[in-house]
C-alpha cells in the first residue's frame, strides 16, 4: 500500500502524502533506546539491594558486637577467649585481658580491656567488625 503511495506521490509532485505511521526503524530505535535505559535501571537497583544487605548484616554484626560487650560486663567474664556462632553466619570472638595498671599490688579490682570481633562471609573474603572497651574487673584472688 505504502509502495502505491510513493508512486501516487512522484506521479503528482506537489501532492502531500499523510503518513500516519512510524517506520520499522523507528521502532526498532525506540526500543533499543527502551532496552538499554531498562537494563541500566535494573543495574542500579540490583546493586542498590546489595548494598542494602550488607548494610544489614554489618548492623546485625554490630549489634552483636555492642551484646557481647554488655554481657562481658553484666557477668564478669573472666580473663580469656571465648567464641561461637550466631544466626545469619555470623561468627564471633570475645576477648578479655587485664589492663595494665601501676599499683597493682593494691588494687581490690582492675580493669579489663574487653574486645569482642563479629566476622562473615563477603564475596570471596571476610568481614569483620570489632569493638574494644576498657570495663572494670575483679581481681583475681591468686594475685
Amino acid at each position: 500500500m505504502k509502495a502505491r503511495r510513493i508512486g501516487w506521490a512522484l506521479a503528482h509532485p506537489g501532492a502531500n502524502i499523510s503518513d500516519n505511521g512510524f517506520t520499522l526503524i523507528e521502532v526498532l530505535v525506540a526500543l533499543t533506546i527502551l532496552s538499554l535505559s531498562l537494563a541500566v535501571l535494573f543495574a542500579v537497583f540490583s546493586q542498590g539491594i546489595a548494598r542494602t544487605h550488607d548494610a544489614e548484616r554489618e548492623m546485625a554484626a554490630r549489634t552483636l558486637a555492642k551484646s557481647l560487650l554488655e554481657q562481658a560486663k553484666a557477668y564478669a567474664t573472666p580473663f580469656g577467649d571465648q567464641s561461637g556462632r550466631a544466626p545469619g553466619d555470623l561468627s564471633w570472638q570475645l576477648h578479655v585481658t587485664p589492663f595494665p595498671q601501676h599499683d597493682d599490688k593494691i588494687a581490690s579490682a582492675h580493669a579489663a580491656v574487653v574486645t569482642a570481633t563479629v566476622s562473615w562471609e563477603y564475596g570471596n573474603g571476610e568481614r569483620s567488625v570489632t569493638l574494644t572497651t576498657l570495663q572494670s574487673h575483679a581481681k583475681d584472688p591468686s594475685q
